[in-house]
């Protein structure tokens, strides 16, 4: 697991074309804003798809996928005692990212919208 800064993440998904960004934190927060193109996946939900039954009931993502998360950072580790193999943490998290002047997505009338700072 490598902790990222929002500028070095944002390289690497502009760069890596199988990288997934997941938001693990709870759908309501996701839904109030998250990153560009991020997938929600909570904390809550991810642990006992890969923990209680070491099945992909909802989580089907090949393992060797890099991936991007933030929201709740043990969620890297679940991911790497689960065998993911590329996993990177947000550093500073979505607050970070906003920081940074990144894109990121928030609710509009007919979607979502993305915005900058």
């Amino acid at each position: 697991m490598r902790e990222l800064s929002p500028e070095d993440a944002a390289a690497i998904i502009n760069r890596v074309q199988r990288l997934e960004v997941w938001d693990t934190r709870t759908r309501t927060r996701w839904t109030e804003s998250h990153i560009a193109g991020s997938r929600c996946v909570p904390l809550e939900e991810l642990v006992p798809n890969l923990e209680g039954c070491g099945c992909f009931a909802k989580v089907s993502t090949p393992r060797d996928t890099p991936i991007l998360v933030y929201g709740e950072p043990e969620a890297a580790e679940v991911l790497e005692r689960n065998g993911f193999s590329e996993v990177y943490v947000l550093a500073g998290g979505l607050a970070a990212w906003r920081g940074a002047g990144l894109p990121y997505s928030v609710p509009y009338a007919t979607g979502y919208v993305t915005r900058t700072d």
